[in-house]
Order: structure tokens, then C-alpha cells, then sequence
């Protein structure tokens, strides 16, 4: 898909379901190289839950705790969702190699969701406590559903730049944010319904096993890690289809 196609009338919209079965496709053809990656994840994400629980940072807020906690799953994060864009948009070469290309996405990506778990803080700690919003739930509607608005526009705008990190972890010079928010357009809904099509069982499966592990300790959390992970790395290769399907 060029620049060219976009101006002589925008590109075709992708699809969720078709983005979801390439997706789907990707990692199997490429599970050797991806378990390792979603087990370290998953490992990770058990003891960071744990310190989580310990340090009751389980709700936002605009402390520095809570923002180095941030700061260390977004990294892991991102890291996981780099070296699965890798394997599975360029099979051989430089997976997982720590490079330039790959420690640019990680550290764009990581303060992308700081910014966000930041945001998220200081919303959570202005939000009207549940006294200010029985004496004025006019008002606190309104200030929800301005947040609401907010979190929507911010996500779009990034899915709209989605193809900017991915193309920086492949090393691709050509790929900018303005060329990303072109090659996006009609494309943002399809990431979401792939995303959703591929990951959203396993992202209810975990979560509903998390909350059973605040009664019946850490083996729920066990079992519900790879969820995650797989969830992980299924948006991830949503979003590789996506690259693949508008830049080839």
C-alpha cells in the first residue's frame, strides 16, 4: 500500500476477521520462537503481581512507587510485544537481538504508557469522591464521561500511529508518525475487532482468574499469567498484519 493509493482515495479498510486469522496464522507458524518469549512474560508477570499486591499499587495514582511500577511492567511489556513483532514479520535474520531499532520502540512504547498510567493517576486522584458526586451526580457524570472521551481519542490517535513503532522496530526509516496516520486511515476498527477476535478469551480468562486470586492466592495467578501473555502477543500480531497489510 504507497502514499499514492491513499491519495487517490484512502486505502481499503482492513478487516478484523482477516487480521485476526493472519494473525493467528503468524504465531503458529512461529511458535517455536514465541513460547520462550510468552513464558518469560508470564513469569513475569506473576511476580510483578505479587509486588503489586504487597505495595497496594493496584490503583492508579501520581506517586513515584506507583510510577516506577509502571515504568518496569511497560518496559517488559513492550519488550515482549518487540521481539513478537520481530518473529513474526521477519522469520531468520535479527529476532531477538538487542539492537538500535528494537531499544527505540521499547523505550517509545514504555513512555507512551507511562504518559498513559500517569494520566490515569492524576484522573483517578481529581475523579469526585462518591460524597462530591451524591451531592452533584450532574457534575460527575459529565467529568466521567469527559475522561471517557479523552481515553477514546487517545487511544484512536495512537492505533492511527500504530505503524510508526512497528516499522522503528524493523529498522524502517521510511515509516513516520504522518505516514502512519495516512496509511491508518479505515484501519483503526480493524485493529480493535482483531484484537478482540483473537484475544479477548484469553484477556476475560485471565482477568476472571485474578480476581479469584485475591482469595485463593497466587496458584489462580499462575494458572492466568499465559493468558495474559497471549494476549500479549496476539494484539502484537494484529498489529504485524496490519503493517503487513498496508505497507507489504
Amino acid at each position: 500500500m504507497s502514499d499514492r493509493d491513499v491519495e487517490r482515495g484512502g486505502p481499503p479498510p482492513l478487516r478484523g476477521v482477516h487480521l485476526a486469522a493472519g494473525a493467528w496464522r503468524a504465531l503458529q507458524a512461529n511458535w517455536r520462537a514465541l513460547w520462550p518469549v510468552g513464558l518469560g512474560y508470564a513469569v513475569f508477570t506473576v511476580a510483578s503481581e505479587q509486588v503489586a499486591r504487597a505495595a497496594e499499587l493496584t490503583t492508579p495514582a501520581p506517586t513515584a512507587a506507583f510510577l516506577a511500577y509502571g515504568f518496569i511492567t511497560g518496559l517488559v511489556g513492550a519488550l515482549l510485544s518487540g521481539l513478537t513483532l520481530r518473529i513474526v514479520l521477519t522469520p531468520g535474520g535479527r529476532r531477538g537481538r538487542l539492537d538500535g531499532p528494537l531499544v527505540a520502540y521499547v523505550l517509545l512504547v514504555t513512555v507512551v504508557g507511562l504518559t498513559a498510567n500517569l494520566a490515569m493517576g492524576l484522573t483517578t486522584q481529581a475523579m469526585p469522591g462518591d460524597a462530591a458526586a451524591a451531592a452533584d451526580p450532574g457534575a460527575a457524570a459529565g467529568q466521567t464521561f469527559l475522561v471517557l472521551l479523552a481515553m477514546i481519542a487517545g487511544l484512536w490517535i495512537w492505533l492511527r500511529l500504530t505503524l510508526w513503532p512497528v516499522g522503528m522496530v524493523l529498522g524502517d526509516r521510511a515509516m513516520k508518525p504522518s505516514r502512519s496516520f495516512r496509511l491508518m486511515r479505515r484501519g483503526v476498527w480493524g485493529v480493535i475487532m482483531g484484537s478482540l477476535i483473537l484475544g479477548f478469551g484469553p484477556l476475560l480468562v485471565y482477568l476472571t482468574l485474578a480476581i479469584q486470586a485475591r482469595e485463593h492466592g497466587p496458584i489462580a495467578l499462575v494458572i492466568a499469567a499465559p493468558f495474559l501473555a497471549f494476549f500479549a502477543m496476539a494484539t502484537a500480531a494484529v498489529q504485524a498484519e496490519a503493517y503487513r497489510a498496508r505497507v507489504g
